[in-house]
């Protein structure tokens, strides 16, 4: 789910930087399978019909995912596949006809990373496919409170992708915490929170895992945007605060 070269914080995270330099990438890591029923919301989205990021349901003719994961690229080039466990078989593949990024998106900083695809066809609704509930405008996770998420992204820092969906449990972390431990590489915003096990690392979202769903009560809280390495000690996964945007997600689908 996260990670790009601090350089140029970029989807594909592959620069060499000076080892004093942290690497800021995204994906599932120290997690378990997962069950689409579980996370019938769960998409791949896909450039070229390759797997390259997550993203979450919440319309049927609408999914959320990350602006960096789509900045650039022509509706054309993108499709999503719903409502299976698996990244390259099964469920239902539907292609973009729009791209809407936030009009705020930073890519030199990663802030206000959220996208909004628009689908060419309306998902047909089932136990593996549905839509997951967003948050209100201003609505938080407390810092200790847990959350899940899930992809496809790697497994381990710099490995491959699984075929098989994947989920984690991580803890929220406060945001003076998280902007403490990236102050010397990157800017934590209030438009983002931050997970995972600082003092251990082993949990996280990866690479392959960005733009996909962070939930908690229910309820899409982020989307996997950013971090150093993967499930490292003392650097959080850094996601999209989906609360933030509530007002602009409004504006753009009518939802």
């Amino acid at each position: 789910m996260k990670r790009l070269s601090v350089a140029f914080l970029v989807l594909y995270f592959s620069c060499e930087l000076n080892a004093a330099v942290p690497k800021l990438d995204n994906r599932i890591v120290g997690g378990k399978n997962a069950s689409i029923l579980e996370y019938p919301y769960q998409v791949s989205v896909r450039k070229f019909n390759s797997h390259i990021c997550g993203g979450s349901v919440f319309h049927q003719s609408f999914i959320l995912t990350a602006a960096h994961c789509v900045a650039g690229g022509m509706a054309s080039q993108f499709s999503i596949r719903a409502g299976s466990d698996f990244i390259n078989k099964d469920g239902k593949t539907i292609k973009v006809c729009t791209i809407i990024t936030s009009e705020n998106y930073n890519a030199d900083t990663l802030d206000n990373d959220i996208a909004i695809l628009k689908l060419c066809s309306p998902l047909v609704f089932s136990d593996r496919i549905l839509p997951i509930a967003l948050p209100e405008t201003g609505e938080q996770l407390a810092a200790g409170s847990r959350a899940l998420v899930s992809g496809w992204g790697y497994e381990t820092e710099g490995g491959i992708l699984p075929s098989v969906l994947k989920q984690v449990e991580v803890p929220i972390i406060s945001l003076t915490y998280c902007q403490n431990a990236y102050v010397q590489y990157a800017k934590v915003t209030d438009n983002m929170i931050c997970a995972g096990d600082t003092k251990i690392g082993g949990k996280d979202a990866c690479q392959g895992d960005s733009g996909g769903p962070l939930r908690s009560n229910g309820k899409l809280m982020g989307i996997v945007s950013w971090g150093f390495g993967c499930a490292r000690p003392y650097y959080p996964g850094v996601y999209t605060k989906v609360s933030k945007y509530r007002n602009w997600i409004r504006k753009v689908t009518n939802y």
